[in-house]
């Protein structure tokens, strides 16, 4: 068993002349399904609290569409699932499957009456979204080898490209695909559902309200209710989420990628950002000194009062930032932005100088002062990548 993952072991037939299908080995295919369920976590920011069992059972391929069951059983232990496809697959489908069987447990993990229902873009957009990014390397053929990440890949590559040609779907598209079996497989709406969950894991709380809409479908009786139940303070009403919807889609058609930051300029804006200048007077004698500041010296030393505005005014500043940021430091600046937005939201309000911190705020300065330093460190890290890719040629 691995991660919950149970693979029969059993041969396969010779390989379709289709370039696009990969051939599946038992073995193989355990290690894949750890590192997709290990990739969704990561994106989700989710603790890892498996429970259900996962059989992934291969036959012999009979057809070049032929179609991949999951079926769930609940028993006194807890869900069960059974992932049934052919051994010669297309790695779409194949990551689309497991991923779907890795949100099922996810989603009903809690569950006792019924089943979570999710929406039918979240899988075929999650899958898509990890085949780019994290799972850009992952290998599925014993013959393949190693592949190699690719560096400065555009995660939205196929999505610019379609749209360039076609138009964009729209949610209720989205929502309700059509009743052909393989509708939600097909280019158009793999493509729309990967942009739709990539800008909604770049919403501020994206990867929070993306998880909560998993963890809690089994409350409700259909998505819809869970997903604006989960996302009310980005969008209060329907119409506010058909607006953003259309905005995503006109700016990433018409060239955004023009108005994005290069990756250097991107640094340097989040140094600005991250930079606090003040004025310190040492006594009424002497001319003002001018300093710069870090944000782990307002949080350890300015008083609540004054370092509430100033940290959410530069909380704002992370947030349109990461809107125009490559996606090589987009991650870290959302990783500052949300070390910052928890901090803002956990320290205790009443607390108004260094003199009469409760203890609860004590820890949660630390905490935020602890969570900066170690992202202080990797943009060290970051910056330095260049020179040394430099250097090494």
């Amino acid at each position: 068993m691995i991660g919950g993952m149970l693979v029969p072991a059993r041969s396969y037939m010779t390989s379709t002349s289709a370039v696009n299908f990969v051939r599946l080995d038992p073995a193989l295919v355990a290690v894949s399904c750890d590192e997709i369920k290990s990739a969704i976590l990561k994106d989700l920011s989710a603790a890892d609290h498996w429970k259900g069992v996962v059989r992934v059972m291969l036959h012999p391929v009979r057809d070049q569409q032929e179609p991949i069951y999951l079926t769930s059983v609940r028993n006194p232990a807890g869900w069960h699932y059974r992932l049934e496809m052919p051994d010669q697959v297309e790695r779409t489908r194949f990551i689309g499957a497991v991923v779907n069987a890795v949100l099922a447990e996810m989603a009903n993990r809690n569950a006792v009456r019924m089943e979570g229902e999710l929406p039918p873009w979240l899988v075929a957009g999650l899958a898509e979204h990890l085949d780019a990014t994290s799972l850009s390397g992952l290998t599925l053929e014993l013959q393949t080898g190693v592949s190699q990440k690719r560096r400065n890949h555009d995660p939205l590559a196929k999505v610019r490209e379609y749209l360039r040609n076609n138009p964009a779907l729209t949610l209720d598209q989205l929502d309700w695909p059509s009743s052909d079996p393989f509708a939600a497989q097909n280019d158009g709406y793999r493509y729309c559902s990967h942009l739709l969950v990539h800008e909604l894991l770049r919403l501020k709380d994206g990867r929070t309200s993306l998880l909560r809409l998993i963890e809690n479908a089994h409350d409700h009786l259909n998505w819809q209710t869970t997903f604006f139940t989960v996302f009310a303070r980005q969008f209060p009403r329907l119409i506010d989420l058909d607006k953003w919807w259309t905005m995503r889609v006109v700016q990433l058609s018409h060239g955004e990628e023009l108005s994005r930051f290069k990756p250097d300029e991107a640094l340097r804006q989040l140094d600005d950002i991250l930079v606090i200048r003040a004025v310190a007077h040492n006594n009424t004698n002497q001319l003002p000194i001018y300093t710069t500041l870090t944000f782990q010296q307002v949080i350890r030393d300015w008083p609540w009062a004054e370092q509430e505005p100033l940290l959410s005014e530069r909380l704002q500043q992370l947030h349109s930032l990461a809107l125009r940021a490559p996606a090589s430091s987009g991650r870290l600046i959302d990783d500052y932005r949300a070390a910052l937005a928890e901090y803002l939201a956990k320290r205790t309000c009443n607390d108004n100088s260094r003199k009469n911190l409760s203890s609860q705020a004590t820890l949660r300065v630390k905490v935020a002062i602890r969570h900066l330093d170690t992202l202080d460190a990797e943009r060290e890290k970051v910056k330095l990548r260049p020179v040394l890719t430099s250097s090494a040629r």
